[in-house]
């Protein structure tokens, strides 16, 4: 059972710069995400995160809950 949002191991990611076609074709292709965030200062770092997604547009309801 996927975790409900608010868990600890939900994340929402809003993709308001670029197009986002490419992120929406592979969720839409196989549902997997991988989210990657580098550190450019300091000692170097990088963590991922795997997962599975959906798509949530503007207009649908549920994009508020996602937002807070």
């Amino acid at each position: 059972m996927p975790p409900s949002l608010g868990s600890p191991y939900t994340f929402a990611w809003l993709s308001v710069t670029g197009s986002g076609s490419e992120t929406i074709a592979h969720l839409r292709e196989n549902g997997g995400i991988t989210v990657m965030f580098c550190a450019f200062d300091g000692r170097p770092n990088i963590v991922r995160l795997h997962g599975t997604g959906r798509v949530v547009t503007k207009n649908r309801t549920s994009i508020d809950g996602l937002a807070a």
